[in-house]
């Protein structure tokens, strides 16, 4: 009965040590494939920023004295 049992264990581990070098080459085969891939994938390149022109506007500053008439800002009118 222990030879039985002998033999059993020894087809189990040569089983087991098969599934073991089959599951080494997958990963080896996988990191190859995944070598070569990064390989063929051509690099990004940052696209270029468009630079806009500014055009000045008075509600962000540009504005100069002359532009703004006094009497349309202020009431010089009787109080009521």
């Amino acid at each position: 009965m222990q030879k039985a049992h002998d033999s059993e264990l020894e087809v189990l581990r040569t089983a087991v040590n098969q599934l073991i070098s089959e599951v080494n080459m997958l990963r080896d085969d996988m990191t190859k494939l995944n070598a070569q891939a990064e390989q063929q994938k051509p690099k990004e390149k940052q696209v270029e920023l468009k630079t806009e022109n500014k055009e000045p506007h008075p509600r962000q500053g540009n504005y100069k004295p002359g532009d703004i008439d006094i009497k349309s800002v202020f009431y010089f009118g009787t109080k009521k």
